[in-house]
């Protein structure tokens, strides 16, 4: 099964957050399953470091790293992405949601977030 982690996600992973149920960490430390991240949600992190919104226990370009050298599957943007993107309703507001939201669907992915607007959509969710 392939799973797209959401950003907030990706960074409780790296904190070793306990805002995560057991049942996702099993889930993502499952070999079995294909644990993917969007280019989105690194643009995120980079834009509220940036912006000193948001504060990572180590650098930047450190973080950036120790993603690229993870067992992560990375998707960048593609032009499918946009056209589903384009036939998404507006119930979500957020720009990089939305995009990930776009990913999952073309991308046949289970969205990981805790994000309650994430469920509207036409995507299966992992949570709780």
């Amino acid at each position: 099964m392939k799973y797209l982690i959401d950003t907030h996600v990706l960074l409780w992973i790296f904190e070793g957050s306990e805002k995560i149920p057991q049942k996702v960490k099993e889930i993502l430390i499952n070999p079995e399953n294909e644990i993917c991240l969007s280019t989105v949600s690194l643009w995120e992190i980079s834009i509220k470091v940036g912006l000193d919104k948001l504060v990572l226990n180590q650098p930047l370009e450190s973080f950036l790293d120790i993603v690229e050298s993870g067992k992560f599957t990375i998707f960048g943007l593609e032009t499918d992405y946009y056209k589903r993107l384009l036939n998404l309703p507006f119930i979500h507001r957020d720009p990089f949601d939305r995009i990930l939201i776009a990913t999952a669907i073309s991308e046949s992915c289970v969205m990981v977030t805790i994000d309650n607007n994430m469920k509207l959509y036409p995507v299966p969710i992992l949570w709780d």
